[in-house]
């Protein structure tokens, strides 16, 4: 029989990833006495992880985007398995049990780890509960992912009434979410902040039933919130966090002397509805609970909506959702807030973090549209040359070292410019001249071009992918204390050095070498200048490249 010391060092890090739908059986459900919780839950979009504020239901029109999620899941029972997750698991066992004697020197165990085993025996506690077990409990943890199928449940649900219900598209599964990767959280925030506000609205109407909804007002909620929930004396005697040795805590967790408990102000109440009431006004369950009147929350959303442009003058921040930020909306939007008739048919087209009427959307619409053609025709290599027309040669799209994007500045003089030949560029192919794409949620990237198999795991690097990378960036990212790539400067910046360095190989197989001559600051303070050397078939000319700085939260 295995060591405890040994099965605790094979369990250390969860298995996995799988799919849920491969190793649970359709009959593991969250129903009476049986819980599925997930902890460090991740939501991802389109190759990048996102959070619940995208996720929710748009308006008008059907939803078809998909939302992928992974999580850890603690098995508390084999039966929970299918057949083939029971064989998958059991080898995944079996062979850490391989690499850690070979590694260590021992023998290998004449037989092979079963999950009945390690149940039958106790080694593996068997219950109905997925809870994050105690410190000292050994635990058998797996990484599952799946598709999003529903909307997330947050203190509204008759399974898990004060916390966070996820739906996966397998079997309708159903999910409680302990806990959160902290990317998906911060882009979370407004989601969980709707539902509170509900939740809270939900409270106080059940309280006070006898009150029309007509004068259920923002001020009617506040008041009542400040009156009878802000400092209640439960309250006073809770506190979170503690020490056990704390002679002023009883036996339940509270303490003998009351608390000082800091009030909040009617200001901060008002602008979490003033954040949220163009929301609260479109949501298809808050209209049917009848929480409120429609007609007196319009007219607070459009003052809400002067009060917080007028608070953002003053320097103060007041009444936006987070990640909004004050200078996204226009004054022409400022505007029309004022003196648009609020037609709730009109509000909120898709846009879920702040309701935008149709107008305002379209309009931003035709100026995104009109701001992507205008870069459009400036992705290209700004290639110099010596000849005294001043006409101007056409070109197409070419390749751009590490994949920046050249903006309006000035341009170099005519003075600092050297000879090309387009023809030369006209070698790359057409794959290698688009920007990349950014890693997945797994830090992974595969080459596009046709044939090639190459591909780059950040979380796993190979020797043929750190040459010619600075070797402190390439530290940096095999220590993996980053979350996301997307977000993480000094990892995007390894990354184009990586798949620029590949790319180099598909020009040299296209008989177009590349050699770096040049690197120095250009005149203007945001670009840089690099001087490249293409050769092809034994023809040299030289292509001077202006590669723009890279922002964090603008990577491409």
């Amino acid at each position: 029989m295995i060591s405890s010391r040994v099965l605790d060092d094979i369990l250390e890090k969860p298995l996995g990833p799988y799919r849920d739908h491969c190793i649970l059986r359709e009959t593991c459900q969250m129903k009476s006495g049986t819980r599925l919780v997930l902890y460090s839950f991740v939501l991802e979009h389109n190759g990048r992880v996102t959070g619940l504020d995208e996720s929710e239901r748009p308006l008008n029109g059907p939803d078809n985007r998909k939302f992928r999620f992974r999580g850890l899941l603690k098995i508390a029972d084999p039966d929970w398995l299918s057949d083939d997750g029971l064989k998958t698991i059991e080898d995944e066992l079996n062979l850490r049990i391989r690499v850690r004697a070979l590694c260590e020197g021992e023998r290998v165990p004449p037989q092979p780890l079963t999950l009945e085993g390690l149940f039958g025996c106790s080694r593996l506690a068997r219950s109905d509960d997925a809870t994050w077990p105690k410190d000292d409990e050994t635990k058998l943890m797996v990484k599952i992912q799946g598709e999003k199928n529903m909307p997330a449940v947050f203190m509204s649900s008759d399974v898990v009434p004060n916390g966070l219900l996820w739906t996966s598209k397998t079997h309708n599964r159903n999910y409680e979410v302990a806990t959160m990767d902290v990317e998906t959280y911060s882009l979370s925030q407004n989601f969980f902040w709707r539902w509170r506000l509900v939740a809270l609205m939900k409270k106080i109407c059940a309280k006070y039933p006898y009150v029309h909804s007509r004068r259920r007002t923002p001020g009617w909620y506040i008041e009542k919130y400040l009156a009878e929930y802000a400092c209640t004396p439960e309250h006073q005697h809770r506190r979170l966090i503690y020490d056990e040795d704390d002679s002023d805590m009883d036996d339940k967790g509270k303490t003998v002397t009351p608390r000082f408990l800091r009030k909040p102000h009617m200001s901060e109440i008002l602008g979490l509805f003033a954040t949220h009431a163009e929301w609260l006004i479109t949501n298809n369950e808050v209209r049917r609970n009848k929480l409120f009147d429609i007609g007196s929350w319009e007219s607070f959303a459009v003052n809400a909506k002067i009060q917080r442009r007028e608070a953002a003058t003053e320097g103060v921040r007041w009444g936006w959702p987070e990640g909004k930020k004050e200078d996204e909306t226009s004054s022409d939007e400022y505007e029309d807030a004022g003196r648009m008739n609020f037609d709730t048919d009109r509000l909120v087209r898709e846009n879920p973090v702040i309701g935008k009427s149709n107008m305002v959307l379209d309009r931003k619409l035709q100026r995104a549209r009109a701001k992507a053609k205008r870069e459009y025709g400036q992705k290209r290599l700004v290639v110099s040359s010596d000849s005294a027309s001043d006409q101007e040669v056409p070109r197409g799209p070419e390749y751009v070292s590490d994949f920046s994007e050249p903006t309006d500045s000035e341009r170099e003089d005519d003075s600092d410019r050297m000879p090309a030949d387009v023809e030369a560029l006209d070698q790359i192919p057409w794959q290698l001249k688009l920007p990349p794409q950014l890693p997945d949620v797994d830090g992974r990237w595969w080459c596009p071009s046709k044939g090639c198999d190459y591909h780059i795991n950040l979380h796993k690097l190979k020797e043929e992918d750190i040459k010619g990378v600075q070797p402190d960036r390439v530290r940096h990212i095999q220590q993996k204390q980053w979350q996301n790539a997307p977000y993480n400067e000094e990892v995007l910046k390894g990354f184009r050095s990586m798949v620029s360095n590949h790319y180099v190989k598909h020009f040299e197989e296209c008989g177009v070498k590349v050699e770096k001559v040049e690197e120095k600051a250009s005149r203007c303070s945001c670009f840089l200048r690099v001087i490249y050397r293409l050769t092809v078939h034994g023809l040299t000319t030289a292509h001077t490249i202006f590669i723009r700085q890279y922002k964090t939260e603008a990577p491409w």
